[in-house]
């Protein structure tokens, strides 16, 4: 899964939220997703005013993606790996 950078609250909005539900993840984080479909929209720290968004749903994104950061690769399970080198933390 592929997500944007964090985005400030402030600076989007869901036009219609009536599909739209919040899952606790885990103890730090959660995840909005269509209840309808099931794509995930979005994760965020629980607390934190940003939002990092599933980048398939801006396909000019996709279009444009530099990979170069992994994170949380130390919990990644050993065959999981990518091509390139990007930053690992």
């Amino acid at each position: 899964m592929f997500y944007t950078n964090g985005v400030e609250s402030e600076k989007y909005h869901f036009e219609d939220d009536s599909s739209l539900k919040v899952f606790d993840s885990s103890d730090f984080a959660e995840r909005g997703f269509c209840s309808e479909c099931g794509t995930i929209l979005f994760w965020r720290q629980k607390g934190d005013q940003q939002a990092s968004f599933n980048a398939e749903l801006f396909p000019g994104i996709i279009k444009q993606a530099q990979f170069n950061l992994e994170i949380y690769t130390k919990d990644k399970p050993a065959y999981y790996s990518f091509a390139n080198d990007a930053e690992k933390r």
